[in-house]
């Protein structure tokens, strides 16, 4: 869900962003053609459609949104957790190191790029 780059922002994602991030991260899930990065191309095929199966298509969509809805709770719980136990594992780390040791981390970090 995350990559390297979120960690080396100047400044924390916004409320916007994370809601995109765990929208597009359930939806995957369910129905990959209704994620944010999908949209543009979901709308193309759209127009390719009949009648008959652009009725059944957004049908399928409303089942998709449902499940989405129906799943939404359980799985924000679940990242909560999450964050949690990441919250607690960077705090026990962070007892272990030296402000020394951090400056040679981000040192060798930086020279991966």
């Amino acid at each position: 869900m995350f990559s390297l780059g979120a960690f080396r922002r100047k400044k924390a994602p916004s409320k916007k962003e994370i809601q995109e991030w765990l929208f597009n991260d359930l939806m995957g899930q369910i129905e990959p053609e209704l994620t944010a990065g999908n949209r543009g191309s979901t709308a193309i095929m759209l127009h390719t459609l009949s009648d008959k199966d652009l009725k059944q298509k957004l049908e399928d969509y409303q089942e998709a949104f449902q499940e989405f809805i129906r799943r939404w709770p359980q799985y924000i719980e679940e990242q909560a957790q999450k964050m949690q136990g990441i919250e607690q594992q960077i705090q026990e780390a962070s007892k272990k190191f030296t402000t020394e040791k951090i400056e040679e981390i981000e040192d060798a970090i930086s020279s991966i790029d």
